[in-house]
């Protein structure tokens, strides 16, 4: 037992010194962008948005007071535009409530999240295969990003690499949303999450330079067909390829994801 805790004591060591080095590059890279000023900084007032550590303790379907309302607040008050970056997407009825809404409003609604094939947590993706048709159906622009070249295994609870990691959202071309929080049950429910919130049009124009070529380039556009079918297209060299079956994909990754939709284990993504 004595060497066991030992060994794993070592082991922590060594992965905290790794984490501590890859800290100390990437702050050094900032900084060495910002000195030749090939990083732009763009400076405004903004607040931070955090749920309390009691949430964990906290009945467990009780969310008012906690970040995931204030999220959907936030979204609500968009007026003409919100696009959301959320690697894992779950919205549930509170958040189709909340598209919807937007949706009666006119409000153009764009979401980017994983494809199947870049998402390493099949159960995620089985919850959020569920609200494709209505969110294609009252008008949301859908995106799921294609596969990296990263190589992982499909895991039915565990997180590895998945493709997208930016969690964001920007209203209207100018308030933003930066944090750890992702638009599923896990984050509203389970985990204590943060973010910031601020307003900025640069920094929003900016975001959404940077994500554009993800949309335009590196995703599939998801699209509901005049007989209530899904299909991915894709753009490339050839043009558009058109996609029937989630793209990129085993058919037992298909199986699988579609199995484990039917289970009622929605709360616990």
């Amino acid at each position: 037992m004595r060497f066991v805790m030992e060994y794993s004591l070592i082991k922590l060591e060594k992965g905290l010194s790794a984490y501590r080095s890859l800290m100390e590059d990437q702050k050094t890279q900032v900084i060495d962008k910002m000195l030749s000023m090939k990083l732009r900084p763009y400076y405004d007032r903004g607040s931070v948005i955090y749920d309390k550590a009691d949430k964990v303790i906290s009945p467990l379907f009780e969310t008012d007071g906690y970040l995931g309302q204030t999220i959907m607040q936030l979204m609500t008050s968009a007026e003409k535009t919100l696009f959301i970056a959320s690697p894992y997407f779950i919205p549930g009825e509170s958040g189709m409530e909340v598209f919807r809404g937007l949706r009666k409003r006119d409000v153009k609604v764009v979401i980017l999240t994983n494809s199947l094939a870049a998402n390493d947590v099949a159960a995620v993706h089985s919850g959020y295969m569920e609200y494709r048709e209505e969110l294609l159906d009252i008008g949301v622009e859908l995106y799921e990003l294609k596969a990296g070249n990263d190589k992982h295994s499909l895991s039915i609870l565990g997180s590895k690499s998945a493709s997208l990691h930016a969690k964001s959202f920007v209203i209207d071309g100018r308030k933003i949303f930066v944090g750890s929080f992702n638009l599923d049950p896990r984050s509203a429910i389970h985990n204590t999450e943060m973010g910031i919130v601020f307003e900025n049009e640069g920094f929003a124009a900016n975001m959404k330079e940077k994500l554009t070529p993800y949309i335009e380039g590196q995703s599939y556009k998801v699209v509901l067909t005049t007989d209530d079918k899904i299909e991915w297209h894709e753009n490339n060299d050839q043009g558009t390829q058109v996609h029937h079956n989630e793209p990129n994909t085993s058919l037992y990754q298909r199986i699988s994801v579609y199995l484990i939709s039917w289970l009622p284990v929605e709360w616990l993504l």
